[in-house]
């Protein structure tokens, strides 16, 4: 069924792009408390790369299940339900006072939020026609920038009224809001549901996960994204206070630049594939050329270059996002009933990627600490990134091979 109204369009699309904006908030907002938590919790690179990935980690463990409550039983409940265990998970991590206990709460906060992105396609993919889908896609994404943006200068500025703890709660309070209001304001889809046993569903994920279509995308795009988001809500901040001496407050200004050109890249590949679907270009012929160049961008990360560092972390941003058309292909290369467990799988992989990423960068680097103790060493960022840099080329050489064409 497709919106007739601007008050409906409001009223679909708000509480769910807030409720990607905390996602964003919430995966990245580490990148700028990580000092004050190595300082109170003593952690090691290696333990503070797994506190933050530990998010993606359980993010992905439940993307499956996810993607089959949604096509089940629909965004509005799935995502306000998921929610709530996010709230709780940020009101944990408030409290925190280990190690274990941080790690705790980070788990459940990434499991929180593990419907966030999914539910929006969905309910996109329910009220809107299909060519709506890009732009629409794009916006929601464009929301979780904001988020990202909120976790540098604003958030630096909030920690100088109340502390880490404090800003969590707050958080938390906010994110039941959303919750409330999605599951109280978003109508109900209104079109007849479709209803598979359970076993059929199973079925379903298992057609995708043995496409060669599914994983000549997925392949690419989880490492070209799985880098991004590893390095954008973590590993951006420290190479940017190791490699380039820089301080945290003006680390924070790098942050915000990174974070705003994150979220016009999500506006503006959307609106591409939207605007040149409809002349016959294929959004697969985009992410070809825009994960190109996001490779190449890397490559002054790897040599620790510190010249220019403005134009390298605003070319990062938003070439980074270029992923997240693979979302679009995949849609366009499945039947509608697979829509979320095919976006879910895709997820699975792409945070498995993340997680896996931003763990391994912490575990490199730990390697090679300076010899005053304070922080590490650029000789052991460049062996992390120049690792993973080399690890997305297959997948992207393969994902060159694919036909761009209708489905």
């Amino acid at each position: 069924m497709i919106l007739k109204s601007n008050r409906a369009l409001v009223q679909i699309f708000l509480p769910f792009a807030f409720g990607y904006y905390f996602s964003y908030l919430y995966r990245s907002v580490n990148a700028v408390i990580a000092p004050d938590l190595v300082e109170e919790f003593h952690l090691s690179a290696h333990e503070l790369g797994l506190l933050t990935s530990v998010f993606f980690l359980t993010f992905a463990a439940i993307q499956v299940p996810v993607g089959m409550m949604l096509d089940r039983y629909g965004p509005r409940l799935t995502n306000s339900l998921f929610l709530i265990v996010g709230a709780l998970g940020a009101t944990l991590f408030s409290i925190s006072d280990s190690f274990f206990d941080l790690i705790c709460a980070r788990a459940l906060i990434g499991a929180g939020f593990a419907a966030a992105l999914m539910s929006s396609f969905k309910v996109f993919s329910i009220w809107f026609p299909e060519n709506w889908l890009p732009v629409m896609n794009g916006s929601v994404l464009f929301c979780g920038g904001l988020g990202a943006i909120s976790a540098t200068l604003p958030v630096l500025a909030l920690l100088e009224v109340t502390d880490w703890r404090g800003m969590f709660l707050l958080a938390s309070l906010c994110t039941v809001a959303v919750a409330v209001s999605m599951f109280f304001l978003v109508p109900e889809k209104e079109y007849p549901k479709k209803q598979i046993s359970f076993v059929m569903q199973v079925k379903g994920v298992g057609y995708i996960f043995t496409s060669r279509l599914f994983w000549r995308i997925a392949t690419a795009s989880t490492l070209l994204q799985g880098t991004n988001l590893a390095v954008q809500t973590l590993w951006a901040a420290p190479w940017l206070m190791d490699v380039a001496g820089l301080s945290l407050k003006e680390v924070g200004g790098y942050l915000l630049i990174l974070g705003i050109f994150t979220m016009f890249g999500f506006l503006f590949w959307g609106g591409l594939a939207t605007r040149l679907l409809a002349q016959g270009v294929q959004p697969l012929t985009i992410f070809k050329w825009g994960g190109g160049i996001f490779l190449i961008i890397q490559i002054p990360l790897v040599l620790n270059i510190k010249e220019g560092l403005v134009v390298i972390w605003a070319c990062y941003g938003f070439f980074g996002t270029v992923g997240s058309l693979a979302y679009i292909v995949l849609s366009r290369g499945f039947s509608a009933e697979l829509g979320g467990r095919v976006n879910t799988a895709l997820n699975l992989l792409v945070f498995l990627g993340a997680f896996a990423i931003q763990w391994g960068v912490g575990a490199i680097v730990n390697y090679w600490p300076n010899s005053d103790g304070d922080g590490y060493s650029s000789l052991g960022y460049s062996i992390a990134f120049g690792f993973f840099l080399f690890l997305q080329l297959p997948g992207y050489l393969w994902v060159c091979l694919t036909e761009a064409r209708a489905p």
